[in-house]
C-alpha cells in the first residue's frame, strides 16, 4: 500500500477548494470508494503493526522481569557471601590494610581464585572480584 498516495488523496478530498486537483485517485473509477478501501487497508496494516509492536514489548518486558529476578537472586547470594583472603605462603588469613590492600599473593576462601600483585599492580581486596564475597576475615 502506498501510504503517501492515500494521505495525498485524503488531503485533496477533504480540502473542498482543491476540487480533485492533484488527487492521485482522479484517474481511478469510483475514486472515493477506492480511496476509502485503501484507507481501510492502510488502517488494518497499521493495526497489525501496532499489535506486533505491543507483543514485542510484552516479550521484552517478560525477558527483563526474568533478568531482574536473576540479578536479584545473585545480589542476595552475594550479600550473604563472606570470606577471607588466604595467604599462598603459609595458609593463614591475610589482613586487609586500611587502604584496602592485601598481601602480594593470596586467594579467596569462597571461590579459591587467586589475587597476585606485582610491583606495578597492587591488590585491593575488600571484595573478591571473582565471586563478590565480602572479605571480613574469620
Amino acid at each position: 500500500m502506498d501510504r503517501e498516495k492515500v494521505i495525498k488523496g485524503l488531503e485533496v478530498c477533504f480540502d473542498s477548494s482543491k476540487e480533485c486537483n492533484g488527487c492521485p485517485y482522479i484517474a481511478t473509477p469510483y475514486c472515493k470508494t477506492t480511496l476509502r478501501n485503501d484507507v481501510t487497508v492502510l488502517l488494518k496494516e497499521q493495526e497489525e503493526t501496532i499489535r506486533n509492536l505491543e507483543q514485542e514489548i510484552r516479550d521484552k518486558n517478560e525477558r527483563l522481569k526474568e533478568r531482574a529476578e536473576q540479578v536479584d537472586a545473585m545480589l542476595k547470594e552475594q550479600k550473604a557471601k563472606t570470606g577471607h583472603w588466604v595467604s599462598v605462603n603459609d595458609g593463614d588469613t591475610v589482613a586487609i590494610d586500611n587502604d584496602g590492600s592485601v598481601e602480594r599473593a593470596c586467594y579467596c576462601s569462597e571461590c579459591q581464585k587467586y589475587l597476585i600483585a606485582s610491583d606495578e599492580y597492587a591488590v585491593y581486596g575488600r571484595y573478591c572480584p571473582f565471586c563478590g564475597a565480602k572479605m571480613e576475615g574469620r
